[in-house]
């Protein structure tokens, strides 16, 4: 009798922690009711351990953006896996998930857009390079067109996708990257055919612009 009123105990605990970790904090719940949020999504959100905020402005005004979009903020530094937790939790609903930190601890959660969309709202673009938003959106474009891409996530100067049609030469598209996003190389593989075998091994096609 004496175990199973322990037992009890014990479930009746590790039943008050995870309801404690998954609620909504006074700042959470008003943030996603001032952006009219379904909040039994984000519920289900917070049990995977993290804050919800606002998404804002990472190009150069800082300020809030105009979607209604947040951010779910973790310590977990384990992108794919935590964008994978999320989306599962947002199959049919209107809301999309993109990784918004090279990190891996923040995900950017938005309502009612695509991928395009969402570029769009973080405005990656590769001024460094004299590349605006709209240079990036084109040549994404064209190799959405040929690929498939599917976007992993964005920030103001770096986007990840995952291939759909893979290059038959992975070599050749390389080249075409390098040119586009020099940083990739210079600062990241090394040089262009270890750009190449590292595109087709992971599947993932990776720009930046420091």
């Amino acid at each position: 009798m004496k175990r199973i009123i322990i037992n009890i105990c014990i479930i009746i605990l590790l039943t008050a922690c995870s309801t404690g970790q998954s609620r909504l904090s006074s700042t959470e719940q008003a943030l996603i009711k001032d952006l009219s949020l379904d909040e039994s999504i984000f519920l289900q959100i917070k049990t995977l351990g993290g804050s919800i905020e606002r998404l804002t402005d990472v190009t150069y005004g800082f300020g809030p953006a105009a979607e209604n979009a947040v951010v779910f903020v973790t310590d977990r530094n384990d992108g794919k896996v935590l964008l994978s937790e999320v989306r599962t939790i947002l199959q049919g609903s209107p809301y999309s998930a993109y990784l918004i930190s090279v990190l891996g601890d923040m995900v950017a959660i938005v309502e009612d857009i695509d991928q395009y969309g969402y570029l769009d709202v973080v405005y990656t673009d590769g001024i460094n390079y004299g590349l605006e938003h709209e240079d990036i959106i084109a040549k994404f474009q064209h190799w959405d067109d040929q690929y498939g891409l599917s976007l992993i996530g964005a920030s103001y100067d770096w986007l990840e996708a995952e291939f759909q049609s893979p290059p038959s030469d992975w070599l050749a598209f390389a080249q075409e990257v390098y040119a586009f996003s020099p940083d990739v190389v210079d600062q990241g593989t090394g040089d262009v055919e270890a750009l190449a075998d590292e595109m087709r091994d992971t599947n993932t096609l990776f720009l930046w612009w420091d």
